[in-house]
């Protein structure tokens, strides 16, 4: 069962009076934004238009939009006109009366305020009285207040530990790291003697700037050959096939 509405609550004599003064607001009051623009909030309802789409009327603003306005800089939306205006466009669209109108607007403002609104013929509720907190209640409060803020340091101590031990354990980790890498390049470089030895078997171009593979390019041993041969740069080597001796 639904609660009656603000209208259904006022007398006869209320009801008439309120309908004559909606009647008399609609004469006087002029053709409205919502009016003036109707076709645009029909397409804005649809989802077919934004509110960046309403021309602002006025030609002193500082923003071209009916909806927004500049402040600092900034461009700030206009969320109470644009709500007015929205509900009345819903209320043209729906064809809806002056009282649905108004009480659109009314559950709307109950809503926001989250409490219950006085309404014609409705008593208004007393404010209840804040009790003070008695001294138990104090002392209370301020021991769990302590608590928590002993507990909030020893999160932060905890914290900065673990971020200690981690960064030694990363800097250890890299010293490894590094330590391995050092040990892995020493066994596998060779001894100038090895250097030496590997290159003075290898034949030379006879202005001596070029080494000569004794295999042709695309045969498998010629990667064995360059293997055996690391310090030789890939560069500065010929194959035998496509080695031409001068004439």
């Amino acid at each position: 069962m639904t609660k009656p509405s603000f209208y259904d609550k006022l007398t006869d004599e209320e009801k008439k009076e309120y309908d004559e003064s909606i009647k008399v607001a609609s004469k006087t009051k002029k053709e409205s934004y919502v009016l003036k623009n109707f076709d645009l909030w029909k397409k804005f309802l649809q989802g077919d238009a934004r509110t960046t789409d309403f021309a602002r009327e006025s030609k002193t603003a500082t923003s071209e939009h009916q909806y927004y306005f500049t402040r600092n800089g900034r461009s700030c939306f206009q969320y109470k006109s644009f709500v007015a205006d929205m509900l009345e466009a819903i209320a043209l669209v729906d064809g809806l009366n002056s009282q649905r109108k108004s009480m659109m607007k009314y559950e709307l403002v109950k809503f926001l305020k989250g409490q219950r609104t006085s309404t014609a013929g409705d008593k208004p509720q007393e404010p209840v009285a804040k009790t003070k907190p008695s001294i138990s209640e104090q002392l209370n409060e301020a021991a769990k207040s302590q608590k928590e803020e002993k507990k909030r340091q020893q999160a932060v101590i905890e914290l900065n530990e673990a971020g200690k031990e981690k960064a030694i354990t990363t800097e250890l980790n890299d010293l490894a790291k590094i330590q391995e890498f050092k040990k892995k390049a020493t066994a596998t470089r060779p001894s100038f003697e090895q250097m030496g030895k590997s290159l003075a078997d290898v034949a030379r171009t006879p202005d001596g700037k070029k080494y000569i593979c004794p295999f042709d390019s695309h045969d498998k041993k010629s990667d064995e050959w360059l293997a055996d041969h690391p310090t030789i740069d890939p560069d500065y080597v010929v194959f035998q096939a496509d080695y031409e001796e001068p004439v």
